[in-house]
């Protein structure tokens, strides 16, 4: 069985998912959209970096 990763998002992205998601509130959604673009990059970085510091050296 493959092991589940885990992502933490900051707090506030939490507290925005709740407002669009459970109260409806559709003013969140442009904080949403740019706060999970600026999370992927992040993510796609990482392991960019570490696909590379962990490739063969031949």
């Amino acid at each position: 069985m493959e092991r589940k990763l885990q992502v933490q998002i900051p707090k506030d992205l939490l507290l925005a998912l709740f407002q669009y998601h459970l109260v409806r509130n559709e003013e969140y959604l442009p904080e949403i959209e740019k706060a999970l673009m600026e999370k992927l990059d992040s993510m796609v970085k990482r392991q960019l970096y570490t696909t590379f510091k962990t490739a063969s050296t031949e």
